[in-house]
C-alpha cells in the first residue's frame, strides 16, 4: 500500500543527504538537495496534516512560529520592495534557505538521530576534504573547476566562486571540529581541525576569523567541560597577529577607510530611516543607489546582516531574528543544564552553536546570511532542535 508519509521520509532523509554533502562544496548541489528535501516534507505534512511531527517539543514549535513569522515579514518586504523583481527572485532563494530547517526538524523521530549525526559527520568530512584542496590550491594554484581568480600564494576559494564563502563555511564547522576533538581526543579530529584553521586563514576572510574567536571564547564561558576551548581563541588571536600577511591584513582594518563599504553602511542606514517598518525589500540596494548617484553600483547588498536586515525588511524582521537566537541560547542553555556528563549530544549542541555565533559575528563583516553560509545556519539551527 502507498504510504505518502514512508515515501516522503525517504526523499526527505536523500535530499539531507544531497545537502550534507554539498554544505561546504557547492551552491548548485545545496539547492538540489534543498529541492529533494522539500518533495520530501511536503509529503510529510500533507500525511501527518501538519508542519510538526507529534514528538515535538514546545520549544521547536516556538522557535518555528518565530521563523514562520519572519518568512511572512520577508514576504510583506518584497510586496512593498522598491524592486520588486529583484527582490521576489531573491525572496524565493532566501525562503528556501530558511525552509530546510523545517525539513531537519521534521527527522526528529529518536530513530532518526543517528541519521542526523550521519548528515554532521558528512560535513565534516566534506569540509576537511575541502580545506585539503584549498591548502594545494595556495601552494600550487590547483584549480579543478576553472574557478576566477585563482592563482599560487593568492586568497584561496576552493570549489566556491567567492573566498568569503569558504571562509564562512569553514568558520561555521570550524568549532564543531574543535569540539570533537576535544570529546573523542582521536586524531583524525585533531588534524582534520588543524587543516580547516589553516585553510581559514588561507581565505584571507577577516570576519571568518573573528567568528571562530568569539565563537571558541562563547564556547569556553558556556561550557566549564570545555574551557580549555578558550586556550584555543587566543592561540588563534595570537597566530593572526604573529603571520605578516594576516597582521597586516588586520592592522589595515583599523588604519585604512574604506571609503565604499563605509558609503554602503551609510546608505543602508539611510534607507532604514526612510522605510523603517518594512524596509525597502530584499536586493533593493543597487537600484536606490544607481537611481540616487546615476551610475553603476557593483553591490546588491550592505555587507552587514544587521544593517541589511533592517534596510531591506525593516525593524519587525530585526527583532524576530534577534528573537530567534536568542530563544535558542535559551534553549541551549537549558538543555545544557539537563546533561550532568559530557555527552556526544551536549558536544554536538555547543559545536552547533558555535557555529551560528561564527555568522552572527562575520555577519558585522559581511551579509553572511544567504546563499551558502544562510543555508548551513538555518540547517544547523535546525539540528539544534532535533538532536
Amino acid at each position: 500500500m502507498f504510504n505518502k508519509k514512508d515515501m516522503g521520509q525517504n526523499i526527505l532523509r536523500f535530499g539531507l543527504l544531497v545537502y550534507s554533502f554539498f554544505a561546504v562544496l557547492s551552491i548548485s548541489g545545496m539547492s538540489a538537495g534543498l529541492i529533494f528535501s522539500l518533495i520530501g516534507l511536503s509529503l510529510v505534512i500533507v500525511s501527518q496534516k501538519n508542519i510538526f511531527p507529534q514528538e515535538t517539543s514546545s520549544d521547536t514549535k516556538k522557535v518555528s512560529f518565530l521563523i514562520l513569522v519572519f518568512m511572512g515579514l520577508v514576504l510583506v518586504s518584497t510586496i512593498v520592495s522598491y524592486d520588486f523583481l529583484s527582490s521576489i527572485k531573491r525572496a524565493v532563494k532566501f525562503l528556501g534557505e530558511i525552509a530546510i530547517f523545517f525539513a531537519v526538524i521534521n527527522l526528529k523521530d529518536n530513530n532518526e538521530k543517528s541519521f542526523i549525526r550521519k548528515l554532521i559527520d558528512i560535513i565534516l568530512i566534506v569540509s576537511v576534504i575541502h580545506s585539503i584542496y584549498g591548502i594545494l590550491q595556495y601552494f600550487t594554484g590547483l584549480n579543478l573547476t576553472g574557478t576566477k581568480d585563482v592563482e599560487a600564494f593568492h586568497r584561496v576559494k576552493g570549489f566556491l566562486d567567492h573566498w568569503n564563502s569558504l571562509g564562512g563555511l569553514l568558520g561555521m564547522v570550524f568549532p564543531l571540529m574543535v569540539l570533537r576533538t576535544l570529546y573523542e581526543k582521536k586524531a583524525k579530529f585533531v588534524i582534520g581541525s588543524i587543516l580547516i584553521l589553516f585553510c581559514i586563514f588561507l581565505t584571507s576572510t577577516r570576519g571568518a576569523w573573528a567568528g571562530i574567536v568569539v565563537s571558541c571564547f562563547v564556547i569556553g564561558i558556556l561550557s566549564k567541560q570545555f574551557r580549555k576551548i578558550l586556550y584555543i581563541s587566543i592561540g588563534i588571536i595570537f597566530l593572526v597577529l604573529a603571520i605578516p600577511g594576516t597582521r597586516t591584513r588586520v592592522i589595515k582594518t583599523f588604519i585604512t577607510k574604506e571609503p565604499g563599504r563605509v558609503y554602503i553602511w551609510k546608505t543602508a542606514f539611510e534607507m532604514f530611516e526612510k522605510r523603517p517598518f518594512f524596509g525597502w525589500g530584499l536586493d533593493s540596494l543597487r537600484k536606490y543607489v544607481e537611481e540616487k548617484t546615476g551610475q553603476e553600483f557593483g553591490h546588491f547588498h550592505s555587507h552587514n546582516i544587521y544593517l541589511g536586515m533592517l534596510q531591506e525588511m525593516g525593524i519587525f524582521s530585526f527583532l524576530i531574528f534577534c528573537l530567534i537566537f536568542f530563544v535558542t541560547a535559551r534553549y541551549l542553555m537549558n538543555e545544557l543544564k539537563k546533561s550532568q556528563n559530557i555527552s556526544l549530544k551536549y558536544t554536538l549542541l555547543l559545536g552547533l552553536f558555535g557555529g551560528i555565533v561564527d555568522i552572527l559575528v562575520h555577519g558585522f563583516f559581511d551579509f553572511s546570511l544567504r546563499a551558502e553560509t544562510g543555508y548551513l545556519f538555518w540547517f544547523f539551527l535546525g539540528i539544534i532542535y532535533s538532536l
